[in-house]
């Protein structure tokens, strides 16, 4: 991971965001609410200045936080 400002646990939604999963379903394999990956996305967009999942996912991609 290069120079990521993001939280490991960020990370990990973004990943599995980027493998397809709706956060619904990410939250079921962390086994966190609904609520708190929304949060986990919501902050990591604000971060690093996405305004939506999509672009999170593949600023994320670009830069190589998550492969």
């Amino acid at each position: 991971m290069t120079d990521c400002p993001l939280t490991p646990r960020q990370v990990e939604c973004i990943t599995l965001a980027a493998d397809g999963y709706s956060q619904k379903r990410i939250a079921y394999a962390l086994g966190l609410s609904f609520h708190t990956v929304s949060t986990y996305l919501r902050h990591a967009r604000d971060v690093v200045g996405a305004g939506t999942e999509t672009a999170l996912v593949a600023m994320a991609l670009r830069r190589g936080w998550i492969t």
